[in-house]
């Protein structure tokens, strides 16, 4: 059985600038920012059988989550035109970041044999996950017309992107009642 909520805020500003260097060049900045939120609210009910389908144990995990999303793109191209359409000299250069955060707290209780939570937990669980990225290309193409019925393209692109990401766990040690890191899953 699942219940859950989940909350959702997102805004994004983009803008385009068109600056004219003359009767035949235009030089062009495009950016872009968006930033998101959200949170979540889950309880999830397990009921636990044996080989009879025997009900022996039943229990609740209850997830929390809330995580941030911020991505900025920017692009500044160049763009010659000689002839509208038919030859023309373009470049643009693009950079794109990516920044990622989400933190998720699990916790399990046992369920009584009515339904009702005992104050006994399971297990508890804090995660927290980061990713960033960042992607720079490049790309410049150029169209011309070769007599009356044959035209010339020609271009090229080249991209690097680099990716870091993180990955934290916790989990309630019940002996010690303190939280203690997941060495076998963190990096």
């Amino acid at each position: 059985d699942t219940d859950g909520t989940r909350n959702r805020l997102s805004n994004t500003l983009n803008t385009t600038i068109d600056y004219r260097l003359g009767a035949l060049n235009t030089l062009s900045f495009t950016g872009l920012v968006s930033l998101r939120r959200g949170d979540a609210d889950a309880l999830n009910t397990y009921s636990e059988l044996d080989a009879a389908e025997t009900l022996t144990r039943r229990y609740t995990r209850r997830t929390l989550g809330a995580g941030d999303d911020v991505n900025m793109d920017y692009r500044l191209s160049f763009t010659r035109t000689i002839e509208p359409r038919a030859h023309e000299l373009t470049a643009e250069v693009s950079f794109e970041q990516d920044d990622e955060s989400e933190q998720d707290d699990y916790t399990e209780n046992l369920l009584m044999a009515e339904g009702s939570t005992a104050d006994t937990i399971l297990d508890q669980q804090i995660v927290e996950q980061t990713e960033a990225g960042r992607e720079l290309d490049a790309q410049i193409d150029y169209r011309r017309p070769l007599g009356e019925s044959l035209r010339m393209e020609a271009g090229a692109r080249s991209s690097v992107e680099w990716l870091d990401n993180t990955f934290y766990s916790e989990s309630l040690d019940l002996t010690l009642n303190a939280f203690l890191p997941d060495i076998n899953l963190n990096n």
